[in-house]
């Protein structure tokens, strides 16, 4: 089972709030991430 599979998982056993949650968090990592690269071309 690979890394987003065992996250998947996982998740689908959360009330469907706590996954907004989770959705929110990786939108935010995707965020910083995107944040980080641009600094690294400045």
């Amino acid at each position: 089972m690979t890394l987003a599979e065992k996250v998947v998982k996982k998740m689908q056993s959360l009330p469907e709030d706590k996954q907004a949650e989770v959705l929110d968090f990786v939108d935010f990592l995707e965020k910083k991430l995107a944040a980080e690269e641009n600094r690294a071309w400045s």
